[in-house]
This record gives C-alpha cells, sequence and structure tokens, in this order.
C-alpha cells in the first residue's frame, strides 16, 4: 500500500537535456562558492575593523597613562590603566571624606584644583577675623 507516498517514474532524458543538467549543477556550486567566499570576505573585513578600533583605543589609553617615551605592549597600557583607574578611586574617597563642600567650591574646579588653588592664596596672605568683628591681615604668612 502507497498510503499517500508518491514516487516519480524514470524518464528518458537525450544527451541536451543531461548536459543542461550538468551545467544547471555546476552553476549553482559556483554561486554558492562565490556566496561563501563573499560570507568570509565580509567576516574578514569586519574582524579586521573591530582590531583596529581596538588597537586606536589602546594607543589612546597608551597615551593617558604612559609616563615612558617607549611603547608599550597592550597588556602593559591595560595594567597601567587599571593602576590608574585604582589610585583615581583612592583619591576620590579620600577627598570626600576630608569633607570640602560643594556649595561654596566653583562647580568648574575640582577638588584637587581647589585645594591647590587655596593653598596658593594662602601663600599670598591670611586675613583673621576675631569673635568680636575685628580684622587682621598678613601679607606674608
Amino acid at each position: 500500500m502507497n498510503f499517500g507516498r508518491r514516487y516519480t517514474l524514470p524518464m528518458k532524458m537525450s544527451h541536451k537535456d543531461i548536459a543542461y543538467s550538468n551545467s544547471s549543477q555546476s552553476l549553482s556550486a559556483s554561486e554558492d562558492d562565490d556566496k561563501e567566499d563573499c560570507k568570509r570576505k565580509s567576516r574578514n573585513a569586519s574582524e579586521k575593523k573591530r582590531r583596529d578600533q581596538f588597537n586606536i583605543l589602546i594607543n589612546e589609553l597608551c597615551a593617558m597613562v604612559s609616563t615612558k617615551s617607549r611603547k608599550m605592549d597592550k597588556s602593559s597600557v591595560l595594567k597601567a590603566t587599571i593602576a590608574f583607574l585604582r589610585q583615581h578611586n583612592e583619591l576620590t574617597v579620600r577627598s570626600s571624606k576630608s569633607g570640602i563642600e560643594e556649595g561654596w567650591k566653583p562647580s568648574f574646579l575640582s577638588d584637587d584644583e581647589f585645594s591647590t588653588l587655596m593653598l596658593e592664596a594662602l601663600d599670598g596672605f591670611m586675613l583673621v577675623i576675631s569673635q568680636i568683628g575685628r580684622a587682621s591681615c598678613r601679607e606674608r604668612v
């Protein structure tokens, strides 16, 4: 019994039909090879673009954290960046504990810049006001 299955009966083919069939199969294989080649080239191009972008970013980091004139390898750049960020975080924690209030500090200055400017200003003069309102100014401290 068949149960709905269809079978094709063999047909007689001429030499022209066989030649056409073989050429269409070779065109199909050639098109598949072209598609695969195109996909491979596209993947290679996108991978090269990704590597180039990564190298640009590594070079930018190197310029920011390098204190040496010699070129650093990628792992050294990343290690120096990690060390810089750790140091920066520690300074941020310390400055927040020291309590420089944001209310009277200009917003465009960082805490370090503000501290430096204050120390430079104190190098020039000192103004002392007593509790009763008497003012005293010294030029050299």
